[in-house]
């Protein structure tokens, strides 16, 4: 009898750790997966604010220049003066 217990038990607490490991796998499986979409959102994102900043930096460029030709034009009227 008590053999009968041991041996349930141990087939019990393998149940268990199997039951446990597959458990852990899938978590680690999801965790992987998730942390996958979160670096493909970030780098998105990075490419994003790169293109952004890119656009501005042009637009301020190109409006220093504008201003550049704005006074070079107004200090070549005072000069004919």
């Amino acid at each position: 009898m008590t053999t009968k217990r041991s041996l349930h038990r141990r087939v019990k607490k393998s149940q268990y750790a199997e039951r446990g490991e597959r458990t852990k796998d899938k978590m680690i499986a999801a965790a992987k997966e998730e942390a996958k979409v979160q670096a493909a959102k970030i780098i998105s994102d990075a490419q994003l604010l790169s293109s952004s900043k890119d656009a501005a930096l042009t637009d301020i460029k190109n409006q220093v220049g504008n201003l550049v030709i704005e006074v070079s034009e107004k200090f070549t009227q005072i000069t004919k003066q």
